[in-house]
């Protein structure tokens, strides 16, 4: 078993709720997301000791970069858009 197939067992289905319910409960629809729910999502990546960045995008926009090292092998790259419409 490599590290890959670990990572189904690694999640926690309560915490992810509880994270998705948090995340839905910050304003940011299409063209209006500003600043919050990047800085929570780097928040939330520092509390479980990662070291996330914040990468301006655009006029109030910001991408969350986030890098776990690991060792030789295959790489996983998580995409996510971070707005909502309503």
């Amino acid at each position: 078993m490599n590290g890959i197939d670990k990572i189904p067992e690694m999640i926690d289905a309560n915490e992810t709720v509880e994270l998705t319910q948090k995340l839905v409960k910050i304003p940011s629809i299409t063209g209006q997301e500003g600043k919050a729910l990047s800085t929570f999502m780097a928040d939330w990546l520092s509390s479980a000791s990662l070291h996330p960045t914040l990468q301006p995008a655009d006029k109030g926009r910001f991408n969350v970069i986030c890098e776990l090292k690991g060792e030789d092998g295959p790489t996983i790259l998580f995409n996510s858009h971070q707005e909502y419409s309503s």
